[in-house]
């Protein structure tokens, strides 16, 4: 199975199902962070009947993975990265309790085959895209 094939798949198994929560990964810098996807490292959507899906987007590339969140921690004179549940004004915020209706899987610009962005879609509020 190509990578592109296990998003998709990752991602058609939660079709239909609400988005309970996101947990976010944030850079945190002298008690402060930047904007909202600025200091957004990593995020979880955690569907209901389904382990957490991992997100991160690193250069042309978006990994997912099934995945529980990790833990805060620090980075000394670095910052640190806070762990918590997305909470509004952020942008993820908006579509904690809408249910999946469907994903668009985009292909990244590398030699092998790897998800470079997706758009998913939800009811009542329109899509969520990333990449």
């Amino acid at each position: 199975m190509t990578e592109l094939a296990l998003v998709a798949s990752r991602f058609r198994q939660r079709i239909g199902r609400h988005l309970t929560a996101i947990t976010e990964s944030r850079h945190w810098f002298q008690g402060h962070r930047q904007g909202d996807a600025q200091s957004l490292v990593h995020a979880w959507l955690h569907f209901e009947a389904n382990p957490p899906l991992w997100l991160h987007s690193c250069g042309e590339v978006v990994e997912i993975a099934e995945q529980e969140p990790g833990d805060s921690f620090d980075m000394d004179e670095y910052g640190e990265i806070r762990i918590a549940p997305t909470k509004a004004p952020d942008l993820l915020a908006s579509v904690v309790g809408r249910r999946l209706t469907g994903v668009d899987i985009y292909q990244g610009y590398t030699a092998q085959p790897q998800c470079g962005g997706f758009v998913l879609n939800f009811d009542s509020v329109g899509h969520l895209m990333l990449g």
